[in-house]
């Protein structure tokens, strides 16, 4: 007696009038589909203040040097960051207007001139250097700037490119 009563008022409330707890009933009576529900599958919800969580890209090794390199959005750039504090170098590459550099020409040379590394970067390049002094080069579409680095101090080093022109111009 009282689920009439509870279903009458539920739909006085919602301003149903008539047959509520015979159209609730109906839903209730419905069978599925298929017997087997083990198909089922619920979708992952993400709400808007999440982010996708960004991994930190593979490692790589040229000439003995270990270097990452990536910072392509916002969560990449946030675990790139994150990382840093595990290696010697830490380059960041953008115009001057602030805006990241992706396809960044790099290459480190020691101080006799050998090659250490010479890749092509995205925004952010973590690298570890045995210990001296580093000539780096980074050409972001044909502007060249070159920078002395001393890696004889047991901190890392942290340098951010700033370009003198905006790439934005350009395009």
């Amino acid at each position: 007696m009282k689920a009439p009563i509870v279903a009458s008022a539920f739909a006085a409330i919602i301003g149903l009038s008539g047959p509520a707890p015979a159209l609730a009933q109906s839903f209730s009576d419905q069978k599925p589909e298929s017997e087997d529900w083990t198909f089922v599958r619920q979708a992952p919800v993400l709400y808007p203040s999440e982010e996708p969580q960004a991994v930190l890209p593979a490692a790589q090794n040229q000439n003995g040097i270990t270097f990452v390199t990536g910072g392509i959005g916002q969560p990449e750039a946030s675990v790139m960051r994150a990382a840093a504090k595990r290696y010697d170098l830490m380059l960041v590459f953008a115009d001057r207007d602030g805006h990241y550099l992706a396809d960044v020409k790099v290459k480190i040379r020691d101080m006799e001139g050998n090659t250490v590394l010479d890749i092509v970067s995205d925004p952010i390049l973590l690298a570890n250097l045995p210990s001296g002094r580093y000539t780096l080069h980074a050409d972001a579409q044909g502007e060249m700037l070159v920078k002395t680095i001393d890696l004889t101090t047991k901190h890392p080093v942290r340098l951010v490119y700033h370009w003198p022109v905006s790439f934005e111009d350009r395009v």
